[in-house]
């Protein structure tokens, strides 16, 4: 006997495509260490090193990845968009030996993302070493909810160059504290949902 079968799609879209090289140069031309733009002062981090980066330029370089986002949008919530996207603050983490992101939510806006620039290999080989069952060291987590039974509730994800997530800017994210000694970089933004006249 065959027995058919579909399933239906719930909770939040998670959006993951790779930004190509050529974008991945412009950003990191976006970015540097001016004190004058720091911007601990508005973020979660526990580091010392998180500055703001313009806005405007990142999301002229990053258009054509929302512009799918949107699609994916459309395809995952079934229903056609009538919003565009605005980024209202972008910055740049610069990583550490000890530092962390705690579990947070990003205010303020209608969708975050994240884009990685730097992973390095000593971090994964920190991995290999991992005896915790929660998120290894330097990773990015998703959590959607509180613990349930039979609940997909938590994504882990460990990063490469150029990997960007888009996300409701509601849902819980963390990256746990590394003991190696080198430099995880990677780029956020807060987006707002402009509704199309």
């Amino acid at each position: 006997m065959r027995i058919e079968y579909r399933t239906i799609k719930s909770g939040p879209l998670i959006y993951y495509t790779k930004v190509v090289e050529e974008d991945l140069l412009k950003i990191e031309k976006l970015c540097n260490r001016n004190k004058q733009n720091d911007f601990r002062h508005k973020l979660a981090g526990i580091l010392e090193q998180e500055f703001s980066i313009d806005n405007t330029k990142i999301d002229n370089i990053l258009n054509p990845y929302l512009q799918v986002f949107t699609q994916a949008h459309e395809n995952w919530y079934g229903e056609k968009n009538n919003f565009n996207l605005k980024c209202t603050s972008a910055w740049v983490n610069y990583m550490y030996k000890g530092d962390s992101n705690p579990l947070h939510v990003h205010l303020e806006c209608s969708f975050s993302s994240v884009l990685f620039l730097q992973f390095p290999n000593e971090i994964i080989e920190e991995q290999k070493q991992f005896k915790g069952s929660a998120t290894k060291p330097g990773n990015l987590s998703f959590v959607f909810n509180n613990h349930l039974p039979f609940h997909i509730n938590y994504y882990e994800h460990t990063p490469s160059r150029g990997d960007f997530f888009m996300f409701p800017a509601n849902v819980y994210h963390q990256v746990p504290s590394f003991h190696t000694d080198c430099e995880r970089i990677s780029v956020a933004c807060n987006f707002l949902k402009e509704i199309k006249k």
